[in-house]
């Protein structure tokens, strides 16, 4: 296919999907809406070295993802004005822009874009939301907590919600998973005081947290989770607060899936002993979301593997155009950010954006059609229908394929599968859950049970 061919082919998909969605800002459900965000790639400069990180610009990929070389802050304040302009002149609006980098808020550059995006929403007239995922540091910085509470304060004051979303994995995990580079002594870093700003930052200002499940350390997490709850009535914080999801990274073994799948079922009890051990409340708000006066609960995305989310992998890399700002390069996502994967760029002439050119194209449009039910080995998985799935991009550093699953991944998914049958069987609640999943996950789960019941 020729270049022009190319051209054409992009503008018609982007007028399909992300254009047509960023310029239809009438529609009364906005969630309806696929192809409704925006993310603003920073670089991957980051104070920490965390051991599951591909991103870090010290001993991950971030070299490779995000070169130092063009993410600069003049090419990062030049061409976030850039593609703001152009979206205010095409009357675009995404629903939401996240700011992800190593760590934003410990940048300066980063509250210029946060500036920019909150005077982009108030000048178009239109609620908008800025989602921001940090690893906190910056509560140890006086002048830096100010500048957060202020912005978040000038974003509320514009009708612009400013999230913060802290990647802290807690106490027991923090000192041996998440290590600063610079620290001589991790515990010092991670002190109480340190825990006690997070927490009365998030009480005062709002913020989820969002913990990974690493197998590292994994036998310390049911201690770990319940300073999180310790912390969270200390506080005044609710208990669901914590958004918890498994480090989909080669590295699983026998050993440490046996330890997720005990805490797991741990989690579960904890959660059915909150509900006063109510199957309705359980099956009906935690999992499916939709009990009466309950529609809240479930925060927690313990049912991952579940229901229907309108497109073929369950994370951002089909709903969110991921820009990588240095170069207004849009990629498939953060992980996969490598040069010979990029989709397409804008082009920019005087400062401003004067047309689109396919790179990768074949390969973009590839992610954002693909279905991981139909991947190499999962077409004929027995859990296709209730599997999370792996992370495209953990998957092509281990197998050099990003739609090859990851085996000792596929292990800890069994895993998941198994100990959410075990808890719902033991607590009668099996049929009430299955009655209430469409058709192929009912069977799927009814087909495992009688495989896992048989050996």
């Amino acid at each position: 296919m020729c270049k022009d061919q190319d051209k054409e082919l992009l503008k018609s998909f982007l007028n399909r999907t992300f254009f047509r969605d960023f310029k239809d800002n009438k529609i009364e459900a906005p969630h309806s809406k696929l192809f409704n965000n925006l993310e603003f790639q920073l670089n991957s400069k980051c104070n920490l070295n965390c051991i599951y990180c591909y991103y870090n610009h010290t001993k991950g990929f971030g070299k490779g993802l995000n070169p130092s070389s063009i993410s600069k802050d003049d090419n990062l304040r030049d061409n976030s004005s850039a593609i703001l302009k152009y979206l205010t002149d095409n009357g675009m609006y995404p629903q939401r822009i996240d700011i992800f980098g190593g760590e934003p808020l410990n940048q300066s550059i980063t509250y210029e874009i946060i500036d920019k995006v909150i005077e982009f929403y108030s000048n178009g007239n239109q609620k908008g939301r800025i989602s921001i995922p940090t690893n906190m540091s910056f509560l140890r910085n006086e002048k830096l907590m100010n500048k957060v509470i202020y912005y978040k304060q000038k974003a509320k004051d514009n009708n612009v919600h400013l999230g913060i979303s802290a990647s802290v994995d807690g106490k027991y995990m923090d000192v041996d998973n998440r290590p600063v580079i610079k620290a001589k002594n991790q515990e010092t870093f991670y002190n109480d005081e340190f825990y006690d700003k997070l927490f009365s930052f998030a009480r005062d200002y709002g913020c989820g947290f969002h913990p990974m499940i690493h197998y590292n350390n994994i036998e310390k997490w049911k201690d770990n989770f319940l300073w999180f709850q310790d912390n969270f009535e200390k506080y005044n914080l609710q208990w669901n607060n914590i958004y918890l999801l498994e480090v989909r990274n080669d590295g699983w073994d026998k050993n440490s899936i046996y330890h997720f799948i005990d805490f797991y079922n741990f989690l579960l009890n904890y959660v059915f002993d909150r509900l006063d051990r109510d199957r309705y409340k359980f099956i009906n708000s935690f999992v499916f979301n939709g009990a009466e006066g309950y529609d809240n609960i479930n925060k927690m995305n313990l049912f991952n593997n579940i229901g229907r989310h309108g497109r073929g992998v369950g994370c951002s890399i089909q709903t969110t155009m991921q820009l990588r700002l240095g170069d207004l390069t849009v990629t498939p996502c953060h992980r996969q950010s490598y040069d010979a994967f990029n989709g397409f760029k804008f082009i920019k002439k005087d400062n401003e954006i004067v047309d689109i050119e396919p790179l990768n194209l074949h390969y973009y449009l590839a992610t954002m059609s693909t279905d991981r039910k139909s991947w190499p080995y999962c077409e004929n998985c027995i859990i296709r229908d209730i599997c999370m799935s792996g992370c495209m991009g953990a998957q092509l550093e281990a197998t050099g394929d990003p739609f090859t699953p990851i085996p000792s991944v596929c292990l800890l998914e069994f895993g998941k599968v198994k100990a959410q049958i075990d808890f719902l069987d033991s607590n009668n609640m099996f049929e009430m859950f299955r009655d209430k999943l469409p058709d192929e996950q009912a069977t799927a789960f009814e087909q495992f049970k009688r495989i896992k019941k048989e050996k």
